[in-house]
């Protein structure tokens, strides 16, 4: 179909006729092949989408002939991308089959917008994505694909019929990365006495036509050991480190000499959220120091909806809620928000659903103070200001993005709404957003939040609630989550710290994540780096997880192999 289409177009052009752009070069139905790649940190996947895939795909199918998505946002936007539940229309709560049979025409015509034009799909990041999230993908697919190319849409997990028998998915990502939470949901763990729901995922995932493993790190720019830890870390069996690299690593630690002189622009990270609360604090008041101006605190108000109003009182419940550090237990809302004109901050909530999803970044243009707070606003002398009241709403400039989303109205000083926006004092420009306190979600019911508070003395307590707060955050404070798939150019100060809870394997996983963000040591800075984390990466990566991706693509890697060989 290509060869005839390039031959018309090339004999129209001989006879000096305009060649008419076809709707696509392929047909969009009809597999033609699964690709899967795997690769260590910094081997070039992002780019071979972003460079390669994409560009080749749109080419034959048009604009929208490419579908990009990964299971969490930040994954999807580093492809330029949407997540798994955007583009199968379902939220996190409808995984499961009778939650995936489409209600309405409404809901199959926002299926089919999306899915009928695409002939390729390229996912992203495999490990952090559930069992049953692939299988909820490939069946949605199917249901928004079936009555426009008609076929039976019960085969949809058929070998050779996944994603509504569209031609091309491609599937990116590193078999030892951080898999998602419980683990036991991963794509990689077994499905023994798991639901429908992660079984047929599983086949999904293993329906793959060939394997590809990229083995050259091109992120390691630095004079030092970082690549052949890395690659030692991933031998199976385990290696022993040297003592030159061992003191590397431990060069990298505060504790051994290493300086933060010169981190301000450094991203705090770490597993634990106790750690992410003691850097978004650092790092706003660096933001605000660097620029100059004062930095606004702004504490959550938490309706504690379980207890009486004599405990809440008594017991300080309130006080304990507020100190609870993990975001996605109180629905991704900051206890504390801090925030200053001119700060980078990331959004942790829909805020508008084309334009400002999780974790989109912008700028802080001002911030628009309750009455009760503006007495004394423009003091710029005092470093942080504790306001009692939240303000009306905090104006982010979203980095390319052209939307106009305030109102086209003139300021006093103008005349015209046209005049306010080539003027660059006034605030009415494109790309603006105002983000307002919100009660837990946004365009929806709030959903309450469940979580479990000590006091001082030991005693716990079972909390039912709602918070109220600005979704707004600093950007230079994230959980090693968040950064997994990124390079952090700038620099990482990462906090050796794991909650008991997790097992061993995900230790490792985590310690080889960590130590494969920066381009160098010597963008490290270490904070706790003990004998422990020696032990950690010597032991080498999880049995259970290099055997079960051994079971499932171990003859495909060398069939894929022999394939490639042949072909270059």
């Amino acid at each position: 179909a290509w060869e005839k289409e390039r031959d018309r177009r090339a004999a129209a052009r001989s006879a000096g006729e305009q060649p008419k752009e076809p709707r696509w070069l392929i047909p969009l139905c009809g597999k033609l092949a699964n690709v899967l790649v795997v690769g260590g940190g910094g081997c070039g996947k992002t780019r071979i989408i972003t460079k390669v895939l994409v560009v080749l795909f749109t080419a034959f199918w048009g604009p929208r002939g490419c579908l990009r998505t990964a299971y969490s946002n930040k994954a999807a936007r580093g492809i330029g991308g949407k997540t798994c539940f955007k583009i199968a229309k379902i939220i996190p709560q409808r995984t499961h089959f009778l939650g995936l049979r489409v209600t309405d025409d409404e809901e199959q015509k926002a299926l089919e917008r999306v899915w009928v034009p695409a002939g390729a799909l390229v996912k992203d990041e495999f490990s952090q994505e559930p069992g049953p999230m692939e299988n909820a993908l490939c069946l949605r697919a199917a249901y928004a694909r079936a009555p426009t190319y008609g076929f039976d849409a019960s085969t949809y997990a058929a070998p050779g019929r996944s994603f509504g028998d569209l031609p091309i998915a491609v599937t990116c990502g590193d078999e030892l990365q951080l898999p998602p939470v419980p683990d036991t949901s991963s794509l990689l763990a077994p499905t023994e006495g798991r639901s429908r729901e992660h079984r047929c995922g599983v086949e999904i995932f293993r329906d793959q036509t060939w394997v590809f493993r990229l083995t050259t790190a091109f992120r390691f720019t630095g004079h030092d050991s970082q690549r052949a830890i890395l690659e030692m870390m991933r031998k199976p069996g385990g290696c022993s480190l040297t003592t030159a690299q061992w003191k590397e690593l431990q060069a990298t630690d505060v504790a051994h000499g290493a300086t933060l002189q010169g981190t301000e622009a450094y991203a705090h990270c770490s597993y634990a959220w106790s750690s992410v609360c003691v850097g978004q604090a650092e790092r706003s008041r660096t933001s605000a120091k660097m620029a100059g101006a004062t930095l606004f605190v702004i504490p959550a108000q938490d309706h504690i909806c379980d207890r009486t109003a004599r405990e809440i009182r008594d017991l300080e419940l309130a006080k304990l809620a507020l100190q609870h550090p993990n975001m996605n237990d109180m629905n991704h809302l900051p206890g504390i928000a801090l925030l200053h004109v001119g700060m980078e901050v990331r959004c942790t909530l829909t805020l508008h659903q084309t334009e400002v999803p999780p974790d989109t970044v912008g700028t802080v243009q001002w911030i628009d103070l309750h009455p009760d707070d503006r007495a004394g606003a423009a003091d710029h002398g005092a470093p942080l200001r504790l306001l009692t009241r939240f303000p009306k709403a905090v104006a982010i400039k979203i980095g390319g993005c052209d939307k106009q989303f305030l109102p086209p109205k003139p300021c006093a000083r103008h005349a015209s709404a046209r005049a306010c926006a080539d003027c660059p004092d006034c605030k009415f420009f494109k790309g603006v957003f105002l983000v307002e306190p919100v009660d837990a979600a946004v365009g929806s019911k709030p959903r309450a939040w469940k979580i479990e508070v000590q006091d001082g003395n030991g005693n716990a307590y079972d909390l039912k609630g709602y918070r109220r707060q600005v979704p707004l955050t600093t950007t230079r404070a994230c959980t090693l989550f968040t950064v997994q798939g990124a390079t952090t150019h700038d620099g990482l100060i990462f906090h050796w710290v794991f909650p008991n809870r997790i097992s061993k394997e995900a230790r490792w996983l985590a310690t080889y994540v960590a130590l494969s963000r920066t381009p160098s040591l010597q963008l490290l800075r270490s904070i706790g780096m003990t004998r422990k984390i020696r032990e950690l990466i010597e032991q080498g990566p999880p049995v259970g997880v290099v055997q079960r991706f051994a079971e499932l693509f171990d003859e495909k890697l060398q069939m894929s192999d022999k394939l490639a060989a042949e072909l270059l």
